[in-house]
């Protein structure tokens, strides 16, 4: 890529590389144009709304879905659409929410809203056992009290949820009708992995656009229509408010499910970026990408394991249903002492690769890989000054490991000149 010329890029999972053919598009696009709030008469221009409908569309497209079934709420992140769902779920005493080990700390954060609505959580070991636990729920009646949340791909080492699980899960008969929502985090997956939400419908997804695109830095929860009546939005905007009395309570929301859960709306050239960017990696073919990713991960596996390199997930299991393009892996010297990520991650840095160190807001996935145990985490924690400082070892213990991860624009240049500074490195 243009804007990675003598840089070796291995943090798509970070960020993913934009196209600058995109950014090129917005700027013929917006240069001598305005997108109106209102429609001109007698005017070929389009209006903001236009443009948001149209990336509003692409997403479904991109998902396989329509908006008979699904809606799509744009927001700052996939953190974002977490959040929401978590505070206007309609929790009880009786609601239990469920999520698996390895997941991201935007996920874990929803404990909050369980807790403070008195209900209660449980962490469940393995994609495998999420649908034994689905099964398990009692259907007391058709209304919504649980919450179940994983995601597709971790963002640690790239460990996958495989087809028949998500198939297994939402076509589960519970699962249509029942008393759960299943939630899937897809920030890790979608910049790689089909999802067909008309083959495998969960209640709700959350996504980022600058994981999948790389521009803009934007997300949305995509949530299906007859889930989305259940949850329980008490604040209103001027945009999501249709009335609102300013003397009493009285108040009424949006019946658009889209305007009534988004309190702001997305720009028109985030919106162009959008679509443009979808329709980008659409052209490629979202196969393609994920076979090309694949064989590049294979080659950096296969590389890394000739050196003294502990690998995590499942590589070892050469399956690319259970495997996405992450490879974390941890270093060590000729003496057999670990090297610490957060250096190996700098010096990477000064001869242009890009990495990323560290447990990467994935706790249970970090403190199993390095078999930390969970008694002394806070112990070993509470020596650091932030997540990002130079401790990354204690007791020959690694609290985290280096990360490289691959793209639609990674190529097998990229792969070789990093296993050449790899070798060099540990030679030194």
């Amino acid at each position: 890529m243009k804007q990675m010329k003598d840089e070796i890029y291995l943090d798509y999972t970070g960020a993913s590389m934009y196209n600058p053919q995109i950014l090129s598009l917005l700027r013929n696009e917006f240069y001598d144009t305005l997108p109106f709030v209102n429609k001109i008469p007698n005017s070929t221009k389009k209006t903001a709304g236009n443009y948001i409908k149209d990336a509003r569309n692409s997403v479904l497209n991109f998902l396989h879905t329509n908006s008979s079934e699904y809606s799509v709420i744009f927001l700052a992140s996939a953190t974002h659409a977490l959040k929401l769902v978590g505070e206007f779920f309609p929790w009880s005493s009786s609601s239990k929410y469920i999520y698996t080990k390895y997941n991201h700390n935007s996920v874990l954060g929803i404990r909050k809203y369980a807790l403070s609505n008195n209900a209660t959580f449980n962490v469940v070991d393995s994609y495998e056992n999420v649908t034994n636990v689905v099964r398990s729920l009692y259907k007391e009646d058709e209304k919504m009290k649980h919450l179940i949340a994983f995601p597709l791909e971790d963002n640690f080492a790239g460990t996958k949820m495989q087809y028949k699980q998500m198939k297994e899960l939402t076509n589960e008969e519970s699962a249509k009708n029942g008393n759960y929502a299943l939630f899937a985090d897809a920030a890790a997956f979608l910049p790689t992995n089909k999802l067909n939400l008309s083959d495998t419908p969960f209640h709700a997804v959350c996504l980022s656009f600058y994981k999948i695109i790389g521009f803009p830095n934007v997300g949305a929860l995509i949530i299906r229509n007859d889930f989305a009546q259940k949850l329980r939005k008490s604040y209103y905007s001027m945009y999501s408010g249709a009335y609102s009395n300013d003397e009493s309570s009285d108040n009424q929301l949006h019946n658009d499910i889209q305007q009534r859960l988004e309190d702001d709306s997305i720009t028109p050239d985030n919106a162009l970026a959008i679509t443009k960017g979808l329709e980008f990696i659409s052209s490629l073919g979202i196969k393609n990408i994920n076979d090309h990713v694949w064989k590049l991960t294979r080659k950096l596996v296969d590389g890394l394991s000739k050196f003294n390199i502990t690998i995590y997930g499942n590589h070892a299991l050469n399956n690319n249903d259970i495997q996405g393009g992450i490879v974390s892996f941890n270093m060590y010297s000729k003496e057999g002492t670990i090297l610490g990520y957060s250096k190996v991650v700098s010096d990477a840095s000064k001869h242009r690769i890009h990495l990323r160190g560290g447990c990467h807001c994935n706790p249970g996935a970090c403190f199993t890989s390095s078999k930390l145990n969970e008694n002394r985490v806070k112990e070993y924690f509470d020596k650091k000054e932030t997540c990002g400082d130079s401790l990354d070892v204690i007791d020959g213990i690694p609290l985290g490991a280096v990360r490289a991860s691959l793209g639609w624009s990674s190529t097998d240049s990229d792969i070789e000149g990093f296993l050449t500074w790899i070798k060099n490195y540990l030679e030194m």
